[in-house]
């Protein structure tokens, strides 16, 4: 994998994880904005196995701030355009970690 897609994985991860969702969980969610990849593909993305395409990241980080809006207010998951930053994920930790009970565990 090369930085721009470790990065994916990092926001993503530490976004499911805050908001302690499954992977087949945040897929639900993702499925119903329009996610095209298939639930085997978002486990393997998950478990750092696979890729996704810009596209269907930026769908699942959509997914993933559909559900902090509605428990927190917020959307601090990074487009996959905001990754080409490398402090997108520092950003990211620090959003996290200052919402209430959120935070990477």
């Amino acid at each position: 994998m090369d930085d721009h897609s470790d990065r994916m994985f990092a926001a993503a991860d530490l976004g499911r994880r805050a908001l302690d969702m499954t992977p087949a969980e945040i897929f639900v969610v993702y499925a119903s904005i329009g996610g095209l990849v298939t639930v085997a593909a978002m486990e393997r993305f998950f478990a750092h196995e696979g890729e996704l395409p810009d596209r269907e990241y930026d769908k699942l980080a959509a997914a993933l701030n559909d559900e902090f809006l509605g428990q927190s207010g917020d959307h601090p998951v990074p487009t996959s355009r905001r990754l080409d930053d490398p402090s997108a994920i520092t950003d990211l930790a620090a959003t996290l970690a200052r919402l209430p009970g959120r935070g990477p565990s």
